[in-house]
């Protein structure tokens, strides 16, 4: 059966049978159907010949996996639910999920998990639940859950925390600002006041400023942390910043926009845009290898024209920028909505989830 980038239409006879999927420029595969009655949906996807992204596993979570990360020492993988109940667990061993964190009442049930910060000195795991203005703690040593921060804000979304892990911030959706929480005495000492819907958060080299991607306007807002004061608002072209990420080698910020279908360039250096490199539609998490040489992107591919909680006209896609020349050198199909993005400690393994199909990928990167 030959394959395209949209759907395929064919009669399968009941009973058992093996589908061999084929398109020019990928690699065949063939699925065994067990006891096939009529009407099937069948999802698959090929992968690309000559790429040198491979996968290894696929892994079905809870319902909607916002975002993933791995364990510091690489040994798990770690995938918050969005309409889940707390955190699913994996070992990078076998890819087998070997625990569900469990948030206790009042907050388990509630759901609305979002994203992951590891604080390795204190050996802690921290995620955002945006249903209940709480941010929760897992320690390492034994996942279990520890102890909760309010975060006096509205709907938290991402967690950052200094290199000394002595701060923690957190943007707060709904309310526009950030917590500023003391991380050894559990406290939330402060709100900063944004200019609008903040996301993605990154520290500067120094650590002196930190930079909000504001998702309803576009702008990315620099805060001296100092005096906790907005000192700058970066302009481009409007959009909706998602995501940033900082390469302390160049002083270069990567940004996602979801509305524009790119990636911009921020110089640390000049607080200025140097770079626009359009990718897909809706790009969101990204991912910077450890020496800064190559960026992952996660796309979540064109919306449903009725809301993006429902499958769009094709899969999104994960590209591979080099950042060198800001080119794409690959790519490879992901399945519907993949969100969130993560890479290995060592870099050998990048891993995403498709949030509308409750799934994760595991693909080896080709590096180290």
């Amino acid at each position: 059966m030959p394959a395209s980038e949209g759907n395929c239409r064919v009669t399968i006879p009941p009973g058992n049978c093996l589908v061999t999927l084929t398109a020019e420029g990928y690699r065949r595969k063939t699925i065994f159907l067990q006891a096939v009655k009529d009407n099937i949906l069948l999802e698959e996807k090929l992968e690309k010949e000559g790429s040198s992204l491979r996968q290894f596993a696929e892994i079905g979570t809870g319902r909607q996996p916002k975002s993933i990360a791995f364990s510091p020492d690489g040994t798990l993988m770690f995938t918050a639910l969005l309409d889940g109940h707390g955190i699913d667990v994996f070992s990078t061993k076998d890819f087998r999920r070997v625990k569900k964190i469990i948030i206790p009442e009042p907050y388990g049930s509630k759901r609305g998990f979002v994203e992951i910060e590891f604080l390795p000195r204190h050996h802690e795991l921290w995620v955002s639940q945006m249903t209940t203005g709480m941010v929760h703690a897992i320690s390492l040593h034994n996942l279990e859950y520890t102890y909760s921060i309010p975060t006096r804000g509205l709907w938290p979304k991402v967690i950052i925390a200094d290199k000394e892990e002595n701060k923690a911030y957190i943007s707060n959706w709904v309310s526009h600002d950030i917590s500023v929480v003391d991380i050894d005495t559990r406290e939330t000492t402060a709100l900063i006041h944004v200019g609008g819907t903040p996301r993605g958060l990154a520290l500067s080299k120094n650590q002196d400023f930190l930079y909000v991607c504001l998702y309803d306007t576009g702008n990315i807002e620099k805060i001296n942390l100092s005096n906790a004061k907005v000192v700058k608002s970066i302009r481009s072209d409007g959009g909706s910043k998602r995501h940033i990420l900082l390469d302390p080698a160049t002083n270069y910020f990567y940004v996602s926009d979801m509305y524009w279908g790119s990636v911009y360039v921020l110089s640390g250096d000049t607080d200025s845009i140097i770079r626009k490199i359009p990718i897909d539609h809706n790009p969101n998490t990204i991912a910077l290898t450890s020496d800064g040489s190559v960026l992952f992107i996660s796309t979540r591919g064109p919306n449903h024209p009725e809301t993006y909680l429902r499958k769009g006209p094709r899969f999104g896609k994960i590209y591979v920028m080099d950042t060198a020349t800001f080119e794409i050198q690959d790519w490879i199909w992901g399945k519907n909505q993949p969100t969130g993005l993560a890479l290995s400690p060592d870099n050998r393994f990048m891993a995403y989830s498709n949030f509308l199909d409750a799934s994760l990928e595991v693909y080896w990167t080709g590096l180290n």
